[in-house]
């Protein structure tokens, strides 16, 4: 035990991992491996046999879910707890005030809060009849939930008087006098939960029955014993609740520093962004724990991209209207030659619609002005047999990356080809779905290709470079648009004519490659910062993990004294 409280800060990293501390902890305070055993402490079953309290023998477990102290014994729970639920109450009996009525909700708040603001009564007299006819909950009986979260246990204390639901609620009468405190932390621990929400077939259910609750096996300790798990699990489970506290204090200390800080990058009006942009960089490594921390990062970074403030304008530049021009040269040659429709006109961007002052050089401009095309995809059915063309669909997208030996194939004509074969440079955006907005980059085309029909393709003009228009619809300013036309649905509109008429800064084009190298630096020493944190994720549950079976292994715990 010294060993396990001597590294308690550090196999925990996160409220999360306060929480798998203490699923093991309740995983060894059932096994039998939390505390000492005492070779002089009788079984707990015979000592009731010897005290001639048990009514008929008790059939212990053959099957055994595993293996147990030599004074341990397996039982079902049926055998040691007289399982039942209350006698019905109508709706019509329920009052205002009187005796406290409890359905499953209130047995969780019970067990989790120790109180509850209850809303439910029935009158003292309907209790008390109650009572002398059925019974009532006694002191250390324990009230487990039978639906929604099921298996929530509460034990009955000294002072309380109150009825349940039938069915909602479960009361195991102790009738043996098991330390309830014992059956609690079983009840909580993964072992049981599995055994209530799992069927015999492995199926999940969604109600805990009379049947299945006295069907639960369950490890029965020397009542001796039972009280020091019991204590040790309480020395504990305050610690790590300190812990708890302690890290949840941590974590909105930093977040709120992180999301003031990451907030400044983002704002436009600030005249320190390049500052808090640099000085976050210099410190990446104490600001950003979490991989939601790097995303902010990521984020700041990509707002100063699209607003000209990451990398140093150069007065010498093509400037845009030239680029513009030569952008509008090509789209007209495209349609001469039938490649392309002639685009519709898109109104001018007024002041009022600009986001924000841009660099000198720079010009907002709609995405359908720099575009060749943006339209849907290839609509076919997906097909395991090698038909020469591969179906990009939204679901092969994952993580900006696809994994292409599984993209399925399709029957297509050449027409169709011809119109939906991706090319190198193509941008696909989701315009339905959980991923609905999101944009994927073609690079490195191992197939012959189109893609499906719930995508739609931006093709730029070749004059431009890609990633920065990858990267603007990474952007929040992207977001912020799709999200601005969702018409109060609260789901972004993302259509080709939604599309083509966002609004984008256009950088003078040495001046997007120059963004597009300053992103992929940082960018890289994200990823680093990423892989670092899920090492250390890991690292924190293997050494816990080490620690924790040290324990289990650990033989001088085990012998007996």
């Amino acid at each position: 035990m010294e060993l396990l409280l001597k590294h308690f800060e550090e196999m925990v990293q996160t409220e999360k991992d306060v929480e798998e501390l203490k699923q093991k902890i309740l995983d060894l305070a059932i096994r039998g491996k939390l505390v000492p055993q005492n070779k002089n402490e009788m079984l707990a079953l015979k000592q009731l046999e010897n005290e001639e309290k048990l009514s008929e023998k008790v059939l212990q477990i053959t099957e055994k879910p595993f293996d147990l102290p030599s004074n341990w014994t397996w039982v079902h729970m049926g055998d040691i707890m007289n399982i039942g639920s209350s006698k019905r109450v109508r709706q019509a009996d329920w009052r205002n005030s009187g005796i406290p009525f409890y359905r499953a909700r209130e047995i969780v708040k019970l067990s989790k809060n120790g109180f509850v603001d209850n809303e439910l009564f029935i009158s003292k007299d309907h209790y008390l009849k109650l009572k002398d006819t059925f019974g009532v909950p006694m002191k250390n009986d324990l009230m487990v939930t039978g639906v929604g979260t099921i298996g929530v246990t509460y034990v009955v204390k000294e002072p309380d008087e109150f009825y349940y639901k039938d069915a909602s609620v479960l009361c195991f009468s102790n009738i043996y006098n098991i330390n309830p405190e014992f059956v609690k932390l079983f009840m909580h621990s993964n072992f049981a939960k599995n055994q209530i929400t799992k069927d015999a077939m492995g199926t999940t259910v969604s109600t805990l029955t009379i049947k299945r609750a006295k069907n639960l096996a369950f490890p029965l300790p020397p009542f001796n014993e039972q009280n020091r798990i019991v204590n040790r699990v309480n020395q504990l489970f305050a610690i790590c609740d300190q812990l708890h506290t302690q890290i949840e204090l941590e974590k909105q200390s930093s977040d709120k520093f992180n999301t003031n800080l990451f907030s400044r990058i983002q704002d436009a009006s600030n005249p320190s962004q390049k500052e808090d942009l640099a000085f976050a960089i210099e410190h990446m490594d104490d600001l950003c724990q979490t991989k939601e921390d790097v995303d902010l990062l990521r984020q700041s970074l990509l707002s100063l991209a699209v607003q000209g403030k990451l990398v140093k304008q150069d007065p010498n530049d093509e400037p845009t209207s030239v680029l513009l021009e030569n952008i509008e040269g090509e789209k007209e040659r495209l349609v001469v030659e039938g490649k392309i429709r002639k685009p519709k006109k898109l109104h001018d961007i007024t002041a009022e619609e600009e986001p924000y002052e841009l660099p000198q050089g720079w010009e907002w401009i709609r995405l359908g002005t720099i575009s060749n095309k943006i339209h849907y995809g290839y609509t076919a059915s997906a097909k395991d047999t090698d038909t020469g063309t591969k179906l990009l669909r939204i679901s092969d997208i994952q993580k900006n990356k696809v994994n292409w030996n599984t993209v399925p194939y399709c029957d297509i004509d050449d027409d169709n080809y011809k119109k939906n074969s991706l090319q190198e440079r193509d941008i696909l955006i989701a315009r339905t779905g959980g991923t609905i907005g999101k944009s994927f980059l073609i690079e490195n085309i191992l197939y012959p290709s189109v893609f499906a029909s719930y995508l739609i393709r931006v093709q730029l003009n070749k004059t431009l470079n890609e990633k920065f228009f990858k990267y603007f619809l990474e952007s929040s300013l992207y977001w912020n648009q799709l999200k601005s036309s969702s018409k109060g649905t609260g789901q972004p509109n993302v259509n080709a004519t939604s599309l083509s008429k966002l609004i984008t800064p256009l950088p003078p084009l040495k001046e997007q490659a120059r963004i597009v190298n300053k992103i992929e630096q940082i960018f890289d020493k994200c990823d680093a910062l990423e892989h670092n944190i899920e090492l250390k994720s890991n690292y924190v549950v293997k050494f816990r993990n080490s620690v924790l079976n040290g324990l289990t292994d650990n033989k001088k715990l085990h012998e007996d004294y």
